[in-house]
């Protein structure tokens, strides 16, 4: 039984996958849009952080400034946790490097250099993504409904068309981000850590706003830097250990 539900999810992954492929290069002015999206980092999803700072100055929510620092605490989780499943498991490589010999259509091939992991379970840009629309939403449910309909359709859906994930892996994006976040934005812990960062902000914001400002542009940048930091001090550390 088990085994059967496993080739239901596989074979209907590739089939919903094969259908968004189907449509690359129909349009070359769509495929360029496609494109744009895909590094225009600041139009995709860039404006989900910026939108989160509006509603911390602004006055009529200023009870909710708790709510959104515990969001924000949890989709850094929620994105650490992505990667990190990247690393660990190997659920099925990317779809550009077509390892079920489907005759996958690409726009132009990715450089593989830029790809850390081949694994693609799963999609960290939309797991991030996902995760910051459940924020939004703990404090603005207009607005949250908007971010969630925006993750969906202007970021995860661009992945899957420019074969950098299946859209398995993006399901799975839906339901760690937000669920992370709801998670961990409950625990005693960091409801005290939310009350005591927003009690730090009034007293000291010459230290709390450059380290929430590098927090929330690592989050657009899908903590690359923090990544990079820790990969440099894994290779040091064992460099110093074999001498």
């Amino acid at each position: 039984m088990l085994d059967w539900f496993k080739q239901a999810i596989g074979d209907a992954d590739i089939y919903l996958f094969m259908a968004v492929n189907s449509l690359v290069g129909r349009s070359p002015a769509f495929d360029y849009c496609i494109q744009i999206m895909d590094v225009w980092h600041l139009l995709l999803y860039g404006w989900m952080p910026v939108y989160l700072w509006m509603l911390w100055f602004d006055p009529k929510v200023a009870d909710s400034r708790t709510r959104i620092v515990s969001g924000l605490i949890g989709v850094g989780v929620a994105t650490s946790l992505s990667v990190v499943l990247q690393r660990i498991f190997s659920v099925h490589p990317r779809p550009f490097l077509d390892p079920y010999g489907l005759g996958v259509t690409l726009i132009e091939p990715p450089r593989l250099t830029e790809w850390y992991f081949q694994n693609s379970f799963p999609s960290d840009t939309a797991t991030m993504c996902f995760a910051v629309a459940t924020t939004i939403f703990m404090v603005s449910r207009k607005m949250g409904i908007f971010a969630f309909i925006w993750a969906a359709t202007a970021v995860a859906f661009p992945r899957v068309y420019l074969a950098y994930h299946w859209p398995l892996d993006i399901v799975g994006a839906a339901l760690l981000g937000p669920a992370t976040v709801l998670l961990i934005s409950r625990l005693p812990i960091v409801r005290f850590c939310s009350l005591f960062l927003v009690y730090f902000e009034k007293f000291g914001p010459q230290y709390f706003y450059p380290i929430a400002f590098i927090y929330t542009q690592q989050i657009v940048e899908l903590f690359q830097g923090f990544q990079l930091g820790l990969r440099v001090s894994g290779k040091i550390m064992l460099a110093v250990l074999r001498m």
